[in-house]
Parts: structure tokens; C-alpha cells; sequence
């Protein structure tokens, strides 16, 4: 090729790039992309990623804000957010124009691969630019991100067919150079959101087979580009997969999904005075006009001068065959592989297409339809002049649909959304204007409008919603506060009980939630404002997420689902975290030392197991002799070497109770399960010294014994059950008494301050700071048993108590709904705790794994051109003796 006609290459290459993006961005100008910016459903998300990436750079892994705390990033892929967190922290431009301008960018770069990919399959510029223009003018091309908000998949998808161009390239000139792009562009793809990654993988897999010979040559060449992809993305897959994440996150949709009916999909009609939303929402989810009947029309012709033999396919074999596979997609893509599965799914596709595939289906058809024209005109001549018919009928279709029809719908056109500008959000702004730096107390809420919103407007102040579900570290627990707070209507006491628990302060109840008159309590609500069909208030007693405590440490042994179970049965009475701290670990006895439990005044022991029954056995003596006190709920096959008398029994006195006992014995909930007499356990034989604290028809069901320096308290009832079967107050109110009263020690309840307007929390025990999402310390004031921190528990989070300038480890509990309490032993005045938030081994290690993965493939790509000197220097001189040994030889010889 001549110099000439390489800068005509290289200026047609340039031409199209910058026509892409001018073309494309009128295209969003036409389709009221820009009006109400940043469009889409769930664009919030992608909002508060941003600014969260920005604000706390490099310290974004745990995100403190939404619900409880959760690892976001290590549920999804970030690619995408720091180059956009980079332009807002360097620019400060509005984050809405931001991604507005990354989403219509990525389509546009699409538009560029789908050309660059149909350029190489047919070397030919027409109907690569055919299939440039088809793709940018379908309004599927635009949804993802527009109608929506799934920005992540939007920015992945040029990276979809960069890879794909990239390995045609690769296979067709062999050079190493295009191998590393598409390692990289797979990987990126799959790093910016593994669905449509995921997609890109298989495609390769496909041109693969389809495009190679041999099918050894076939499995090679896609392990050659697929193992090095995939392990460059091992830094976020294998934390990812680790996770064992719901096998939702690669389903696109679901078959309860609507289709988009045919009739839709081609309606071109548009109806006037709708409103921007409506108008995306359905519009963007439609192909135009011409991809279909362009397809059947080809397609049809194709056929036909096939079976004829009108067309020679020997010289364009590859485009021949990529054409196969991209007719195969199509249908696939049309059907959907559920009609495997359910053969009534095959309405689902004759009657319209999956929503979730139009993206696919607009980049798999464009590019179709470029190949098409390609193979059916075997001259130049011939196919420039049915593409200029296609590039005339698309421009006439812009002046018909986007300009007469759509243009007069009397709608603006650009201005940024003004959703948030209602009073509601405004209202809850103004009250949180002074309380920016709120760390330490949560706003409530259920509405997913304003868990969405809020955290971009106020980063540091966390709130019980937020707008990931699938990154909750315990949707059950999240579920339960929900659930109590705003869709029950008679549990006053439960709500309170659950909002100290999580650290609500401020929360906000929807004025049309049958449930919103129980917040008219005021024994523990502040009515604030009602502003639209919201009301503001604020809850009397807070307490703060993150404390230094005296409140009374439990260690439940036991299995998680009882755990629960005994959580709950405070919150009927309203033991609030300032008086009593659950706390759990394992539900094996034996895992635990004595040094270990000898850290808590009480053990707990409900539905708990053991793997060495003797040794459990003299562990829980050694620790009661020594001062502790146990409570166990008597269990078949339990241990038995503690309890104060020979043997219990199982029964039942029928449907009522009749009680008898040295203590006040509070109104019981029905002795009634599921219809059924409800069983209990008596104790047979009891102990001399045993004080029988309640008997039911003379029998002991509660007895207590003193051991030592501690004390052993047997149940029969199975009381933590039937408190939270019956909500029952009294009993739960009967349950904490018997605590305390094992202790010798008298409920106290410890008070703290409700005031936090700066990254600062100060306590009478305690000075708190928030460093970043990943870091708090804790200074000791006065001595303290633990810290209590109130966001959910992973194994990332480690407790350091720092003295001296030397750091202690300390072992974390979960504590509440799965929150955390770490126990200290012997802090003083002085002394600073700190909760830091770290990549475990094995995500470090996968993180080394992609990178030394990136360096080998550059090396490799640029012929190890790093080791060459080295290479030549050892070999200079293992080779210089042999070499004056030749010389000798030859003078030797002469």
C-alpha cells in the first residue's frame, strides 16, 4: 500500500470517527436524550456512584450510605465510574451532563465499531457506513442507558464490538498487536458490566467456530484470547464469584416480561401531549424501520440468488459466514432460549421480542445488514448504489419521524431533571442543610426516590434504603426493618425497637401508607413537617451508629435462624441497644475458648451444636465456675453434664398454661403451635440447691443453680420461640428481667448525644471520627466493655486498638441485625480503636493476577522486547569462552 493511500485510509477511518459523533449526538438531540438529563430509571445509581467514587477516592470499596453498608464494587463493575469521577473532580461539571455525555458517547463509539467490524469482515466502505447509520437511528441502540438508566451496560457495549473487531482482525492478519486488543476490549467489556461481557464472550466463542478452520484451531484460538481476558479480569471476578452471587445477576429478563409486540416495534405513529418519560419509556424500546424489513428483504434475495447460484461465495468466505452466525443471533435473540425450556414460550416470540434483547438485537442486525448488501452485489458498483438508496431512505426517515413527527411534539428539548426540585426533596433538604456530616445517625425511609437521590446530595449521611438490592449483605435483615417500619400497623415498640437498632434519627413516612398513622405516637416521635404526601420526623432517642458502650454484651451459641429469633423477642418490649447487645458468632460451643467466652457475663445457649460433646461439656463448666452464668434452652440431644438435675422429659398440659413461681409472672400468649398443645420439657430429679423459679401444672420448666463463682439457668419452654411467635410484650419484657437478674444487675439504660454536625461524634466515653467510608476511630474517653458499630458485618472489617503506637488485634462479634461490637478488655482513658476496612488475601491476590496477566500479554505483544538486552548480554557471555576456543581451534588448525 503507498503512503497515499494509507493517509486516505487513515483520513476515511477519521471521517467516519468524527461523523459518529456528530451524527450521533444530533441523534440525541432528536430523540430528547437531553431533555430532563440524566435520563433513565435507575440513572440515580449511577449518579451516586460517581460522586462516591469522586468524594472518597480510593476508599469507595465499602459504601457506608446505603442499606446497613455493603461492599457495592465488589457486586458490580467499576470500570466505567473512575474516568467519569476523574472528569467531575478535575472539571466540576454537573455529574447529570457527565454521564449524560458518557451514555450518548459509548453509543456513538458503538455506531464506530459496528462500522470498523463490518469494514473488515467486507473491506468495503458503503456498507459499513450502511450499518453505522441504522445502528445510531435505532432507538433500541439508545435504551439502555435512556430509558432504562442501565448506564453500565451502556458503557460496556463498545467494548463488546471493539472485541469482536479486534479478534476478526486478529484471525486475519495473525498480528500480535490486534491480540492484545481484543484480550483487553473483552475484558473491559466484562469489567464494565459482566452481562453484556458475558455476551461479548460468547460472540468470540461463536466467530470462532464459524470463522476458523480445524476444530482444534477453533478451541485454541478462543482459549488463546479468552484465558488471558478472563484472568485480566480476575481482580473483580473472583471476589465476584467468591461471593456466591444469586444467579439473577445473568438474567436479562424474566418470561413475566411483556414483549415488545411487532406492531410496536415497527410504529412509526406518535402520539402528542405525553409527557418526556412516556415518551422515552416507549419509544426507546422499539427498532426502527428498517432493520427488520431490510433483513427479510436481503435475506429473502439471498436465498434465492443462492439456490440459483447467482452468487459466488468462494471469495467471501469469511463475510459469508459471519453472516450465518449473525442470521442465527437474530433468530436467537427473536426467540430467546426459553422456548427450550417451555414450548408456550414460543408465543412469547412470535407475538413480539424480549425487551432486554432489542440492545442486542439493533448491533447484531445493523451489522447484518452492511454484510448483506455486501455479499448480494458483486460489484462496486452495484452495492454503492443500493447502499446510497438505504443512506437516502434513512435520512428521509429522519426528516419524517424525528423531525415532523417527533420534533412537534411540543416538548423541550434540553434542560437538565427537574424531579428533584419538588417539595418533598426540597423540604428534606432544608432539613438536612445543617446536618451535611451527619455520619453517626441514618435517615429513614422506604421511598426509592429519595434513597436514591439523597446520597448524592448528602455523601456522608447514611439512610436504612438504598438503590442496590443485590449488593445487601443481609436482604433478610434489611427486609425485616422495612417490612416492621412502613407495612405493619401494630408494632409501635418493634418500630422503635428496629429504628435504634439501625440509627435512624430523621425518617420520612408516605402521608398514603395505611401503616402512617402509628407515627403519630408521640411517646417516641417528633412530628417535623409534612410536605406533600410526605411527613417528616424525627425519632425522640436516637442512638448513634458508631459508640463506645457499657450496654450488657450476650453471646448467643446457636444457629443463625435462632439468633434471629432471639433478636426479635426485644423488640417486643423495646430493650433498645443502649440497654442490651445480642451478639453471635458460632453455633458450635467447641469453637470458642475459655479465655474466649470469659470476655461476656452471659452465654446464651438456644438450638446450639457441638462437635466434641465432653469437651463442650467441661468448657461451659470451666466457664461458670469461674464466674459466668448460662442460659440454655433445653434441646434433645444437647449437653447434659451442667444441668441441675438428672434428666428432663418432653410433654405437654394442653391448650393453657398453669404457672407457679417466685417471681412476677407476667400474662402468657396461648400455649398453643399451629393448633396443637403447646410442648414443653420438665426437669426430672432436680438437684439439691436448685431454686425452681417457674413450674406449669407442678412441674419445673425454669430452674436456676449456682456453680461455683457463676450460675446455670435451665428453660423448658422454648420461650425465645413462643415471645416471637405471640409478639408478646410481657414475656419479652419477662425475658430481658431474667437476664439481668442471673447478673445480680438492674437494667441501665446509657444516653448519648443526638447532635452530629461535624465528621466528629463526641461522647461522654468516647471521641468518634470519621476518617472515610473504610476507616473510623474510636478514642477512649472512659473505660468502655465494647464498641458498638452499626453497619453490617464482612469479614473485610478489622478492629485495631491502638496503644503506645502499637496495634492489637480485637476480634469482631455480630451484634443486633448482623452489625458489629467489638469486646475490650482492659481499654483506658487514652486509648484509640480502629475500624478499618480491607481487601482480604485472596482479593489482593486476584488483583496481582490480573495485572502480572497484563504485563505478560504486553511483553508478549511487543516480542519480549523488555528481556532482549538482558538476553543478549548473558548470551555474550556464555558464548565469548567457546568463542576464543573457536579462535584457537582455526590458529590451531592454520
Amino acid at each position: 500500500m503507498t503512503n497515499i493511500a494509507k493517509i486516505l485510509k487513515a483520513l476515511s477511518f477519521l471521517f467516519t470517527f468524527i461523523f459518529s459523533l456528530v451524527f450521533g449526538t444530533w441523534i440525541s438531540y432528536l430523540l430528547y436524550i437531553w431533555a430532563g438529563y440524566p435520563r433513565g430509571n435507575d440513572v440515580m445509581g449511577h449518579v451516586f456512584k460517581i460522586k462516591t467514587m469522586s468524594f472518597f477516592w480510593p476508599n469507595f470499596n465499602w459504601t457506608h450510605t446505603w442499606g446497613g453498608g455493603m461492599p457495592q464494587f465488589l457486586f458490580y463493575p467499576w470500570l466505567s465510574y473512575p474516568p467519569l469521577a476523574l472528569v467531575y473532580s478535575l472539571t466540576h461539571l454537573d455529574i447529570r451532563l457527565i454521564l449524560t455525555s458518557a451514555g450518548v458517547l459509548a453509543v456513538c463509539l458503538t455506531g464506530f465499531g459496528i462500522y470498523l467490524f463490518v469494514k473488515e469482515v467486507t473491506k468495503s466502505f458503503f456498507p459499513s457506513f450502511v450499518s453505522l447509520l441504522i445502528y445510531l437511528l435505532t432507538p433500541a441502540s439508545w435504551s439502555y442507558a435512556f430509558s432504562g438508566g442501565i448506564y453500565a451496560r451502556a458503557f460496556a457495549t463498545p467494548f463488546l464490538v471493539w472485541g469482536i473487531w479486534a479478534f476478526v482482525v486478529y484471525v486475519n492478519q495473525k498480528k500480535r498487536f490486534y491480540y492484545l486488543l481484543t484480550t483487553i476490549f473483552l475484558a473491559a467489556s466484562f469489567l464494565s458490566h459482566y452481562v453484556v461481557g458475558t455476551f461479548a464472550y460468547l460472540l468470540v466463542f461463536l466467530l470462532s467456530f464459524f470463522i476458523i478452520d480445524g476444530f482444534w484451531n477453533k478451541i485454541r484460538k478462543f482459549l488463546e484470547v479468552f484465558v488471558p481476558s478472563f484472568l485480566l479480569t480476575s481482580y473483580f471476578t473472583i471476589p465476584f464469584l467468591k461471593a456466591s452471587p444469586n444467579t439473577k445477576w445473568l438474567g436479562d429478563i424474566s418470561s413475566s416480561t411483556k414483549p415488545v409486540t411487532w406492531v410496536e416495534l415497527l410504529n412509526i405513529y406518535q402520539k402528542q401531549g405525553q409527557t418526556i418519560t412516556f415518551y422515552l419509556n416507549y419509544y426507546l424500546n422499539r427498532l426502527s424501520p428498517f432493520i427488520v424489513p431490510l433483513l427479510v428483504l436481503l435475506g429473502l434475495i439471498f436465498v434465492v440468488f443462492y439456490l440459483v447460484r447467482k452468487i459466488d461465495l468462494s471469495a467471501k468466505r469469511t463475510a459469508s459466514r459471519i453472516a450465518l452466525l449473525f442470521s442465527v443471533l437474530t433468530l436467537g435473540l427473536i426467540v430467546y432460549v426459553k422456548i427450550i425450556i417451555n414450548i408456550f414460550d414460543f408465543l412469547y416470540a412470535v407475538i413480539g421480542v424480549p425487551p432486554g434483547m432489542l440492545h442486542y438485537l439493533s448491533i447484531i442486525g445493523s451489522a447484518l445488514v452492511g454484510i448483506l448488501i455486501y455479499l448480494l452485489f458483486g460489484t462496486r458498483k452495484l452495492t454503492f448504489i443500493f447502499s446510497f438508496f438505504v443512506i437516502a431512505l434513512c435520512l428521509v426517515w429522519i426528516k419524517i419521524q424525528y423531525i415532523d413527527v417527533i420534533g412537534r411534539l411540543d416538548l423541550e428539548k434540553v434542560f437538565p431533571e427537574r424531579t428533584y426540585i419538588s417539595e418533598p426533596y426540597l423540604s428534606v433538604e432544608e432539613y438536612y442543610k445543617e446536618r451535611e456530616n451527619e455520619f453517626n445517625f441514618r435517615l429513614g425511609t422506604e421511598d426509592a426516590g429519595t434513597g436514591g437521590w439523597f446520597n448524592v446530595r448528602f455523601p456522608y449521611v447514611p439512610q436504612t434504603r438504598d438503590y442496590f438490592g443485590q449488593g445487601l449483605v443481609d436482604p433478610d435483615q434489611r427486609f425485616y426493618l422495612i417490612y416492621s417500619l412502613f407495612h405493619q400497623k401494630e408494632n409501635i415498640n418493634e418500630t422503635a425497637y428496629l429504628m435504634d437498632w439501625w440509627g435512624v434519627k430523621t425518617f420520612i413516612i408516605d402521608n398514603r401508607n395505611e401503616v402512617a398513622g402509628k407515627y403519630k405516637n408521640d411517646s417516641y416521635f417528633n412530628f417535623i413537617k409534612e410536605t406533600g404526601n410526605f411527613t417528616i420526623y424525627d425519632f425522640k432517642e436516637p442512638n448513634p451508629i458508631l459508640v463506645a458502650t457499657n450496654s450488657l454484651p450476650i453471646l448467643f451459641v446457636g444457629e443463625e435462624s435462632a439468633y434471629n429469633i432471639f433478636f426479635r423477642d426485644f423488640s417486643s418490649a423495646g430493650v433498645m441497644s443502649n440497654v442490651l447487645i445480642p451478639l453471635h458468632e458460632s453455633q458450635y460451643i467447641d469453637d470458642y475458648s475459655l479465655e474466649e467466652l470469659r470476655k461476656f457475663p452471659l452465654l446464651f445457649l438456644y438450638n446450639y451444636m457441638f462437635k466434641d460433646k465432653n469437651k463442650s461439656e467441661n468448657l461451659i463448666e470451666s466457664y461458670i465456675k469461674t464466674g459466668g452464668t448460662v442460659f440454655i434452652e433445653a434441646q434433645d440431644n444437647g449437653i447434659e453434664g451442667v444441668l441441675p438435675f438428672d434428666s428432663f422429659q418432653k410433654t405437654d398440659f394442653g391448650k393453657f398454661w398453669k404457672l407457679d413461681g417466685n417471681l412476677d409472672i407476667p400474662e402468657f400468649a396461648p400455649a398453643v403451635y399451629d393448633d396443637g398443645p403447646w410442648g414443653v420439657y420438665i426437669a426430672k430429679n432436680v438437684d439439691e440447691g436448685v431454686n425452681v423459679i417457674l413450674t406449669d401444672f407442678d412441674e419445673p420448666i425454669l430452674v436456676e443453680k449456682q456453680v461455683g463463682e457463676g450460675k446455670v439457668i435451665w428453660s423448658g419452654l422454648n420461650l425465645p420461640f413462643h415471645i416471637d411467635l405471640y409478639k408478646s410484650e410481657e414475656e419479652s419484657r419477662l425475658l430481658a428481667n431474667l437476664i439481668f437478674s442471673l447478673l445480680g444487675k438492674t437494667p441501665q439504660t446509657y444516653t448519648f448525644p443526638a447532635q452530629n454536625t461535624e465528621l466528629t461524634y463526641q461522647t461522654r466515653m468516647s471521641n468518634i471520627k470519621f476518617l472515610n467510608p473504610q476507616k473510623r476511630s474510636v478514642e477512649i474517653k472512659e473505660k468502655s466493655d465494647g464498641i458498638l458499630f452499626k453497619e453490617f458485618y464482612v469479614p473485610n472489617w478489622n478492629a485495631f486498638l491502638v496503644r503506645d503506637g502499637k496495634n492489637t488485634n480485637l476480634k469482631i462479634y455480630k451484634a443486633g441485625p448482623n452489625f458489629m461490637y467489638v469486646p475490650l478488655e482492659g481499654a483506658t482513658s487514652g486509648d484509640q480503636v480502629l475500624l478499618v476496612y480491607k481487601r482480604l488475601w485472596w482479593e489482593n491476590l486476584s488483583f496481582y493476577a490480573s495485572f502480572a496477566t497484563l504485563l505478560v500479554i504486553l511483553l508478549y505483544c511487543f516480542d519480549w522486547w523488555i528481556f532482549k538486552p538482558l538476553t543478549l548480554l548473558v548470551g555474550d557471555r556464555l558464548i565469548s569462552p567457546f568463542r576464543n576456543i573457536s579462535k584457537w581451534w582455526k590458529s590451531e588448525g592454520e
